[in-house]
This record gives C-alpha cells, structure tokens and sequence, in this order.
C-alpha cells in the first residue's frame, strides 16, 4: 500500500514527508521512499536534488525497518542539462550532513534508484513524458 506525503518517524532532525512511502502491508514497514524534484539544470536545483536525497537517506534511517529502496526522480519540462548523477551517487555510497550538521551514514541494504524524467508541453499545454532514464545504485 501506498502513502503520500509519508512523514518519517520524529528524530532529532527536521521533519521529513516523503512524496510516497509504498508499505509492506504484512508488517506495515516501509518498502519504498519516493521523492519528485523538478530540475531545470541550474545550481539551484542541482541543490534541491542533494537536499533531496539527504532528506530520503535519513527518513530510510529512520525507520525501525529500513526500506529496501529509495527513489530520487528528477523531472524537467523540456531537456536540459542532466544532473551530476555521479555526485549523487558519491552521496549515498559515503553518507551525508543533513541541515542540522548530523551524519547520515550509508543505508545497507538499500537500494538508490535515480529517475530522471524528461517531460514535453503539447499543444494542448499539458505536459507528456518524452523520455525517462534509471540508474540503480547500491549501497
């Protein structure tokens, strides 16, 4: 089952809503964080991907059973410039600092899958995918 903006259980750090947590509905432990970012190819959003992945990494820490994988999708409305996905990688293999200066160490046993979404306006203004990619990370 899913949940969307899933809260991360209370920690010492900020609170942390996942767009989606997908459940075990056995054991009602967390299987899946999901977080949707839009990216326009700038620093600016280059950050929000990092902030983004921290916050995931320490909502899957939180946990009493950690998820198994954890999902950073990067959209665009039109191409741009892809995101250092080595960088993000880096991250998550070695740990982070979240805002509040704690270290998030790596999760083991947990998967990073990076989405990134290439979205294209129609005529009709609405946006279409025109092209997705996915690169699974391990931990």
């Amino acid at each position: 089952m899913a949940l969307v903006e899933g809260p991360a259980p209370v920690a010492s750090g900020n609170d942390i809503r996942s767009d989606s947590v997908w459940f075990e509905k056995s054991t009602c432990s967390p299987k899946v964080l999901v977080e949707f970012e839009r990216y326009d190819g700038s620093a600016k959003t280059a950050g929000k991907l990092r902030e983004k992945l921290c916050n995931l990494m320490e909502a899957a820490m939180r946990w009493e059973y950690q998820p198994k994988l954890i999902v950073l999708s990067a959209w665009s409305p039109g191409l741009v410039s892809a995101p250092d996905l080595d960088e993000l990688k880096n991250l998550f293999c070695k740990g982070v600092n979240n805002s509040k200066g704690l270290f998030i160490p790596p999760s083991i046993g947990c998967q990073l899958l990076l989405h990134r979404l290439v979205l294209d306006k129609a005529h009709d203004d609405l946006l279409y995918l025109k092209h997705q990619s996915f690169n699974l990370v391990e931990s």
